[in-house]
Order: structure tokens, then C-alpha cells, then sequence
């Protein structure tokens, strides 16, 4: 069972060719900008249904045999630092609590909403497999490969300095 945000649907395919490799499949749930993390209110009315989003693949997760691991993909650093430069509103959050909290009362209560959303799971005897961030570009990587394979005829590979990453990424 794969669980996540849009990051999780980026990742689909690959866990899903891995699981053929065993004859298995995937059952993914994901919701954009919706953290696994059961208490948030989500800032932007599009995202409203996100809390309820939550609950039901929390449910029909628990409704899989306990065999049947669970992976959950988040675009973490975005819900715990806010947008990137590089958006719209950087540095502002997505989700909250309560209005008005702290950045430190947020923080805490992330990591324990967190934590009281995915122990559960992991003590019913199912395997939790948090995958710690995937890097974020200031672009699209898929236009960007494709234009450097139309202007250089050969195909390249886009990076992010490790520093950066360990920069956006360290609270997470």
C-alpha cells in the first residue's frame, strides 16, 4: 500500500514495477498537498476534504492484510518549512493545527500528530516505511530533460547540490 501526496503519485510506477518483481501490485490513496498526518486543517479551501481523505485511507488501510507493508511518500520539508523560494508565497505553510500556533507549539505537534497517526499501524505488525524526502527542484524536471534532449540531442541528468538538499531537508 503505497499513502502519500502528490510525491507519492510520482513515485507509483517505480514501487509498483518493484512489486511486480514479487507478484504483487499496489494499492495507492493519495490526495495532493495532504500530509498522512492525522489533526491538520489544510489552509487552502481547494484542499478542504484533505482531513477526511486521511481518515478513509487510514480506514481501508487498516482493512488490508497486515502482511501487505505500508509506504508513505509526503513532500515533507513543503508541510514542516512552507513553499520554496522559488513559489508562490514562500516560506508560507499549507497546513496547520489551530490558527494562530507558534512555529515551535507547529513543530511539535506535527511530529506528534505524526507519530500518534502512523505507531498504530506499525504496532497492529504492519511494516512502515517512511520515505524520507524527495529532492524538490525550482522547475520542472520532465521539461527540463526534454529540452536539453531537443537542444543537445543527447539526454542528461538533472541534480541537486547535496548541500541544498541537506539545507531544505533538515528538519525533516
Amino acid at each position: 500500500v503505497l499513502v502519500g501526496d502528490s510525491h507519492s503519485s510520482a513515485v507509483v510506477t517505480a514501487v509498483a514495477e518493484a512489486a511486480g518483481t514479487r507478484n504483487a501490485s499496489v494499492l495507492h490513496y493519495s490526495f495532493d498537498a495532504c500530509p498522512i498526518v492525522e489533526g491538520i486543517t489544510h489552509l487552502n479551501k481547494r484542499f478542504a476534504s484533505c482531513p477526511r481523505f486521511i481518515t478513509d485511507a487510514l480506514r481501508h488501510i487498516a482493512g488490508q492484510p497486515v502482511r501487505v507493508p505500508l509506504i508513505v511518500v509526503n513532500r515533507w520539508s513543503a508541510y514542516v518549512e512552507g513553499r520554496q523560494a522559488h513559489e508562490l508565497e514562500p516560506g508560507q505553510r499549507f497546513i496547520q493545527f489551530s490558527p494562530g500556533e507558534s512555529e515551535p507549539v507547529f513543530l511539535d505537534r506535527f511530529a506528534t500528530g505524526l507519530a500518534q497517526t502512523l505507531c498504530p499501524i506499525a504496532q497492529s505488525g504492519r511494516r512502515v516505511i517512511v520515505v524520507k524526502p524527495i529532492p524538490e527542484m525550482p522547475f520542472s524536471v520532465p521539461n527540463r530533460m526534454a529540452r536539453t534532449a531537443m537542444m543537445t540531442k543527447r539526454s542528461s541528468d538533472v541534480a541537486l547540490p547535496w548541500a541544498e538538499y541537506q539545507r531544505r531537508h533538515t528538519r525533516t
